[in-house]
């Protein structure tokens, strides 16, 4: 269903369905003390994917481009969890 490409010290810690929306959460957590950067694919394009915190509200200028096969890159600053909503 997902896959994540590139050297990386990110681990999918989370994914779920989110609470208030019909999306799929995703939760990434950067195990290391430098940034860090991945290409996500997942099975079905996603129409759109964007930033969430925790409480999965978006964050402002949290828009992730697509590229035209539906993926996307995702970066993380270190030791920090990022989390995505995915619409389909």
């Amino acid at each position: 269903m997902i896959e994540i490409e590139g050297e990386h010290t990110l681990l999918l810690s989370a994914c779920k369905k989110a609470e208030r929306a019909d999306a799929l959460i995703l939760c990434f957590w950067n195990v290391a003390r430098e940034e860090t950067e991945v290409l996500v694919r997942l099975r079905e394009r996603p129409s759109s994917v964007r930033l969430v915190d925790l409480k999965e509200e978006p964050l402002a200028g949290g828009t992730i481009a697509l590229s035209e096969d539906g993926s996307f890159v995702l970066r993380a600053e270190r030791a920090k969890i990022v989390t995505v909503e995915v619409r389909f």
